[in-house]
């Protein structure tokens, strides 16, 4: 098989990489079922090209790519050396047409000349492939329009077998502790969410017994409502996300109609129907391929209450969670590794939360040592695993910390100067 690389223009700094979710399911996860098949992959970050030799690969892929002096370097090289290149999206960030659209922009992280000007740097990179891979076919109409010459394929966003770690819990225990739980991610989800707040707000006044949880940077309105049944939960590690989509009684998925949403991947479903959890989700195309009834497609408030309510009775919230479950599975790479939780702990423990990334990254100053530790006996007495616990839960705590404020805020006060100041503002206001 080729040896092939991943480069990935993503906005975080090398030792954040790990953090976006894009580059772990466009590249990452990847890379792991191209070497659990026996072939080679890495994967690195654009300001890494100088540690690595490209003329030693076969293929090399270039997710999300910026146009840069290092995109211009990567596509002489691959000229030279006559090594295959491709681009890869999972998102439309490639229209200035549609920048009004962008979730950047509708969230108020970018001002709508910020939002065209990204996209044409990212339009400007893409003129410079002929071949396209993306994780949607809506994706794929939207580049072919931006760029008809380009041979674009669709490869669907999939999940390795190690999240699959966490057996999932019993209906039951679900039905006991009702949580509704959303997981944003980003900002950027503030005005997906803000569509839905007041139907929430209401259904949470209506069933007490019922609680909110939204995990993620997300900043809402928590006085419009009940306050002992709404909670907001930072970042966690994605390792950390199987254990709370685990125990929540369903999850959302409320996107925006636009173009952008409609591109997106239906990854919202599979990360919590692995877990038996069922997904009330706006209408995304990519999802139509997991239909069961543990999956609910709609805007219409009326149908997501009935869902809702549907789910209380414990014969069919047995049924959902059994076919999303089953459904969900379509999205497992097949030929990926189910890591035992001792070398998780081991890993995470000796190499950091990133561990995983340090495997398939040679530019990675742990890199060595990752290649080394894999190979270890995981039969682990009791005692030591608690040590490796705690380790663990360290340095994921680092990994989390926020970095570079002053470099982000900077980036903010370029980016939409409004929102900069506004939010300066309401800090010294609530101190």
């Amino acid at each position: 098989m080729a040896n092939i690389l991943f480069i990935s223009f993503s906005k975080r700094e090398p030792d954040r990489l790990y953090l976006d979710a894009s580059v772990r399911y466009r590249c990452i996860f990847p890379a792991e079922a191209v070497n659990a098949s026996g072939g080679a992959a890495h994967c690195i970050h654009h300001k890494q090209i100088r540690k690595v030799i490209l003329s030693k690969y076969d293929k090399i892929i270039c997710h999300r790519p910026r146009y840069t002096q290092a995109l211009k370097r990567i596509v002489a090289t691959c000229k030279k050396h006559k090594i295959s290149l491709q681009c890869d999206w999972d998102d439309l960030l490639f229209s200035p047409t549609h920048a009004d659209q962008s979730p950047a922009y509708l969230s108020g992280q970018l001002t709508l000349s910020s939002s065209k000007q990204e996209a044409e740097n990212y339009f400007k990179a893409l003129t410079l492939f002929d071949h396209a891979t993306v994780s949607t076919q809506a994706l794929r109409d939207e580049l072919i329009k931006a760029h008809p010459k380009c041979e674009t394929e669709v490869i669907p966003n999939r999940l390795p077998k190690r999240w699959l770690s966490t057996q999932p819990l019993y209906s039951n225990k679900k039905l006991k502790n009702k949580i509704i739980r959303y997981f944003p991610g980003t900002a950027h989800h503030k005005s997906n969410f803000e569509q839905i707040s007041d139907f929430l707000a209401k259904y949470l006044k209506k069933h007490p017994d019922i609680k909110l949880e939204i995990v993620g940077t997300l900043n809402i309105d928590s006085g419009k409502f009940p306050e002992s049944q709404v909670q907001t939960t930072p970042n966690v590690l994605y390792e950390d996300l199987p254990n709370i989509i685990n125990q929540s009684w369903v999850t959302i998925s409320p996107l925006e109609n636009t173009i952008f949403n409609k591109c997106k991947s239906g990854l919202k479903f599979w990360e919590s129907g692995l877990f038996a959890v069922p997904v009330i989700s706006s209408p995304n195309p990519d999802m139509d391929r997991f239909e069961n009834i543990g999956l609910l497609q709609s805007n219409d408030f009326n149908e997501w209450e009935d869902f809702l309510d549907k789910l209380h009775d414990a014969d069919f919230y047995q049924q959902a969670c059994n076919q999303a479950y089953e459904a969900a599975k379509k999205a497992v790479f097949d030929n990926t590794p189910k890591y035992l939780e001792e070398y998780i702990l081991n890993m995470t423990s000796n190499i950091g939360a990133d561990w995983s990334l340090a495997l398939i990254n040679p530019a990675h100053p742990k890199y060595k040592e990752a290649m080394k530790l894999a190979k270890f006996n995981t039969d682990i007495p009791e005692i030591e695993k608690i040590k490796l616990k705690r380790l663990s839960n360290r340095n994921t705590s680092i990994y989390l910390q926020v970095k570079q404020k002053r470099l982000r805020k900077l980036r903010k006060l370029k980016n939409n100067p409004r929102l900069f100041f506004k939010d300066m503002i309401k800090n010294i206001l609530s101190r």
